[in-house]
């Protein structure tokens, strides 16, 4: 097994999950996280409850073949406990798409921040690869580097946020 030494910390390369593979699936998924977050901040500052307390209502008169004005009290009372109850449960579910949009901004932030500690070329191959969707040999071309420059600078920037990601999660 292999292990890192940065500053005071050794890294086990396998630390808690976190393997090269998960750092490449991590970058890859850069752009679907972005979108996500895009979708997700939409649908939130354009929210449509999933329940709304009328429908409720409706349900409770027995599919509005009872005028309201006779509902009985207590079945009136049951569907104003079921209208609270469904404004809970939309309060809830939006809530849950913000916990989730910070999350996931919160996951982007951290790949980007840690991408700032590598090399310039580092930094700059992994965002044109996983970022910009770039292939080994436009990068190659783009930067007058080799195929093989570019992967091994590739793979030692992916090892590199292995390391920090690593020290995170021990």
């Amino acid at each position: 097994m292999e292990n890192y030494q940065i500053k005071d910390y050794t890294v086990n390369k396998n630390t808690k999950g976190i393997t090269y593979e998960k750092v490449v699936e991590i970058l890859k998924n850069y752009n679907r996280v972005k979108d996500r977050v895009l979708l997700l901040e939409y649908e939130i500052n354009n929210y449509t409850p999933i329940v709304s307390g009328d429908d409720v209502i409706y349900q409770m008169t027995f599919n509005g073949l009872s005028n309201q004005d006779n509902l009985h009290y207590d079945t009136e009372q049951i569907a104003m406990s079921y209208e609270k109850k469904a404004d809970r449960i939309n309060i809830r579910h939006k809530q849950e798409l913000e916990d989730e949009v910070c999350l996931l901004k919160a996951g982007n932030e951290r790949l980007n921040y840690y991408i700032g500690f590598l090399t310039e070329r580092q930094a700059k191959i992994i965002r044109l690869i996983y970022f910009e969707g770039k292939t080994i040999t436009e990068v190659s071309l783009s930067m007058s580097l080799s195929e093989t420059t570019v992967k091994t600078t590739r793979r030692s920037g992916i090892n590199r946020l292995l390391e920090m990601y690593s020290i995170i999660s021990c």
